[in-house]
């Protein structure tokens, strides 16, 4: 009698606990880390990539594979190899072109991993180099249903790049789906540094709007997920988003937090060469308002060298506002005027209204210096335009009532889910006390 009590409870547990068990096993939880072999790890490897065998190697191993007919081996190569051009803002013409064919012609053979994986470094390395409807086009291709774990994780950071591709393009309500789709797979994961990203992403299209409410209380949420879970790099991330936000509102906290940001990263442990730039951009910043022009000088030659490997980037944005500052300050014309002259045609045939906004006003300072007002007004009415091209009326309504929709299916999914786990709670009680009912009664009638 008292086996089938442990049996009857048994049974009683796991059928409560099925759901539980199956949440478990969802393609959002990560397995057991993955063992790279050498080659792989040579590839993914930052240092490999200065090296200048680096891609010869690659071409050798991947054009061997490829004669073998091992797609997936050849696959996997290709995955690790543009994951860390993508990671390091490496931007090769003829390596893009190798990725984008292969996977056209082995599409039915390439594993959905590296299908989704392949697509995904692609559009990161076009976003990067600021060619934002390319970046788009090939993020999209890589957005399939996932089926593991790796897939997912690709699946959430194509939506999380899609976020900024079409937010450079001033396209505000399909870079807000896309953010709160990452978002929401992002969560599954309880992956803090992205999920903060995912809200800093958010608060840039409210930025962008001039929406500076909505988008310091996105920056807040982020903040708070990243502090609470100590995650320095998500901190890190953030912070320099809050920046940048602060330094548009003009907001008095604005070089108390890039001393805050500076001191967090000076204990950091692992730092990379695009967050250097960026910080000590804005410690250069700081300097040039408190008038320290030689020691702001002394930093902005320092991180020059990470500058001009760059073509694109939030970090090399920061580095000519810095820059740019330091010019104005101890009034002469800026250094990097052809720089920017040559990359307005490509960034008004991209779209990258951004960028067009921040030159466009770094190309009127400069006119403005040097007495000629005839194109200082040029430059400024074409920062406005650009800046228009982000803030029409019309389509702050429309990423508004986007914004409040989602909010509340949200909220309604969570009620859903409160009620689905309250009718399991109770049907739990339920069968456990039927159970010990029946075993009172099974035991009474034995001893009777």
């Amino acid at each position: 009698m008292l086996r089938l009590f442990f049996i009857l409870l048994i049974a009683t547990l796991n059928l409560a606990s099925c759901s539980k068990k199956s949440m478990d096993h969802e393609v959002s939880q990560k397995p057991s880390d993955e063992q790279l072999d050498a080659y792989c790890t040579y590839l993914n490897a930052d240092s490999s990539l200065h090296d200048s065998t680096f891609l010869p190697v690659f071409y050798k191993r991947f054009k061997q594979f490829i004669a073998e007919n091992k797609v997936d081996s050849a696959s996997q190569i290709l995955f690790w190899a543009g994951r860390n051009m993508a990671s390091n803002f490496k931007y090769d013409t003829a390596f893009l072109r190798v990725a984008i064919n292969f996977v056209n012609k082995y599409s039915s053979k390439v594993p959905d991993r590296y299908f989704s994986g392949i697509y995904h470094n692609v559009g990161v390395i076009y976003c990067d180099n600021g060619q934002y409807d390319s970046c788009s086009y090939y993020l999209n291709k890589g957005n399939i249903r996932p089926r593991d774990f790796y897939t997912y994780q690709n699946v959430a950071d194509i939506n999380y790049g899609l976020l900024f591709g079409h937010l450079n393009n001033g396209k505000l309500e399909q870079s807000l789906k896309s953010a709160y789709k990452a978002l929401e797979m992002y969560e599954q994961q309880k992956d803090t540094t992205f999920l903060a990203a995912c809200y800093s992403g958010i608060a840039c299209i409210f930025r962008y709007q001039d929406d500076y409410a909505a988008a310091e209380s996105y920056e807040n949420q982020g903040l708070k997920i990243v502090r609470k879970a100590k995650d320095t790099t998500g901190i890190l991330t953030v912070s320099l988003n809050r920046i940048d936000l602060y330094n548009q509102m003009q907001h008095p906290n604005l070089y108390p937090f890039i001393d805050s940001t500076v001191n967090i990263f000076k204990q950091w442990t692992q730092k990379i060469e695009d967050d250097k730039l960026a910080v000590n951009s804005w410690y250069a910043f700081r300097l040039v308002h408190d008038n320290k022009l030689e020691e702001a000088k002394k930093v902005l030659d320092e991180i020059k060298p990470i500058s001009l490997k760059r073509s694109d980037g939030s970090s090399l944005d920061y580095y000519y506002n810095a820059t740019s500052e330091y010019d104005v300050k101890v009034g002469k014309g800026s250094e990097n005027i052809d720089f920017y002259l040559k990359k307005i045609p490509t960034l008004k045939e991209n779209q990258d209204y951004l960028r067009l906004a921040l030159y466009n006003q770094i190309l009127h300072d400069d006119a403005y210096i040097k007495g000629n007002y005839k194109a200082a007004l040029a430059y400024l009415e074409a920062a406005q335009i650009a800046q228009d091209s982000l803030n029409n009326k019309a389509l702050r309504i429309r990423v508004k009532e986007f914004d409040r929709k989602y909010q509340t299916e949200k909220k309604e999914q969570q009620i859903e889910l409160q009620k689905t786990e309250l009718i399991q709670k109770n049907t739990f009680i339920a069968l456990l006390v039927a159970s010990i009912v029946g075993l009172i009664a099974a035991a009474t009638a034995y001893y009777l």
